[in-house]
């Protein structure tokens, strides 16, 4: 399975010696779950020393940063390809594309997401590729190794001049991946997953429509995300904004409590329209240091579906 050349390191010397057999900018990734922000992008040296003293010496992660790796950086665009499995057959949802990096043009640092959009559209010979390369070889592999795994797959995949390189695997839906693919699904998702979980592998039903999902995070994210901030935002959207990082003070008011504190949900028949609708309610949202991003889905180029 075709994945960017990498070295395992347990320690901030390991990983500058490895840093020896890769050029900049140097891809450093903790190995346990981290939130969705256990990835450095390091631009040079300095970074990437820095970036090992966090995880290996401050013990940022804890345990999950236990191990690491450095690996390649691989320029190109990403996509989020989650299957349902039953152990033998599988199932592929829509395609999802999430915004990583905390600020537009793809600056600052990573974060676990800053908006998405689905589905994406790709060409009939790179879903092949993806298939054949990546998705058929995983299910395979569990059953080589005799796991009886029935549910999710995330794989976030890297497309490279249109090559597909896995970036990372979990065994759980995405976020913000999930907020614009289940409103896709026709499904009733109880009954699909609770089969799923008996072996059992339902054909899926789409709708023919896009999804949009813009984030809303705290001051501070990702690193040292304020709470307490009261939040203000338009009743009448409340189908459309789904709260995470909140809680209500004894006044009865939403305040900011964690770091993404909610996202702006909207579907539409064109991902321009989805899009237009999510910074339009967007635009009525406010909290004290609130970030979010501008550009979500500005550089897609998405047919109508099909």
């Amino acid at each position: 399975i075709p994945t960017a050349k990498h070295v395992v390191v347990t320690s901030q010397p390991e990983t500058l010696e490895a840093a020896k057999q890769f050029s900049t900018p140097y891809i450093f990734k903790a190995d346990g779950l981290a939130a969705g922000k256990g990835v450095y992008i390091c631009k040079n040296l300095d970074e990437l020393k820095q970036a090992a003293h966090d995880v290996f010496n401050l013990k940022k992660f804890g345990t999950a940063g236990a191990r690491a790796i450095i690996e390649s950086n691989l320029p190109g665009y990403e996509l989020s390809v989650i299957v349902l499995t039953n152990g033998d057959g599988y199932s592929v949802l829509p395609l999802a594309q999430d915004h990583k990096r905390l600020a537009d043009h793809d600056q600052g640092p990573n974060t676990g997401g800053m908006g998405t959009v689905a589905p994406m559209t790709i060409s009939d010979s790179l879903r092949k590729k993806i298939v054949d390369r990546i998705i058929e070889p995983t299910i395979q592999g569990f059953k080589n190794k005799n796991y009886v795994y029935r549910g999710i797959v995330f794989i976030g995949v890297m497309v490279v001049h249109d090559q597909p390189f896995v970036l990372e695997y979990n065994v759980r839906f995405g976020d913000p991946e999930t907020q614009v693919i289940l409103p896709l699904i026709k499904n009733d998702t109880v009954d699909l997953f609770y089969h799923l979980a008996q072996g059992q592998l339902d054909q899926v039903e789409l709708k023919p429509l896009f999804t949009a999902c813009v984030v809303n995070a705290a001051k501070g994210y990702p690193d040292h995300a304020e709470k307490g901030a009261a939040i203000h935002f338009p009743a009448q959207y409340n189908q459309q904004i789904l709260f995470c990082g909140v809680k209500k003070n004894q006044n009865n008011q939403l305040q900011v409590n964690g770091g993404r504190v909610l996202n702006v949900v909207t579907q539409a028949a064109d991902i321009q329209s989805a899009l237009n609708q999510a910074y339009e309610i967007n635009s009525m949202i406010d909290f004290d240091g609130r970030q979010f991003r501008t550009d979500i889905g500005k550089n897609l180029k998405l047919p109508a579906p099909t």
